[in-house]
């Protein structure tokens, strides 16, 4: 889903896309006891990101994992809070 943005910068005009990006991300716990979010991988769609979660979940080393959405503007750096999809296991 695109959407347009009009942003005017010293008499300028550039349109620029708005982006959902669907990524998963899995969660470990380190030795000492914090927990943190490991790489996340971009997916097509939000289904596959929570099928990609839910397999991170399932590997050993991981307490479990999210899927999320992510929407803004990359070219002028405009982004909204993530919006989680799915949250696999206990974290």
């Amino acid at each position: 889903m695109a959407f347009l943005l009009f942003a005017a910068n010293k008499g300028q005009t550039r349109v620029s896309e708005r982006m959902i990006y669907y990524l998963a991300a899995p969660i470990a716990r380190r030795d000492d006891g914090a927990i943190l979010t490991d790489d996340a991988v971009g997916c097509l769609s939000a289904e596959a990101a929570i099928r990609r979660a839910e397999q991170m979940s399932r590997q050993p080393h991981y307490i479990g994992a999210w899927a999320f959405s992510h929407t803004g503007y990359p070219a002028i750096g405009r982004f909204d809070d993530a919006e989680v999809l799915k949250r696999f296991g206990t974290f």
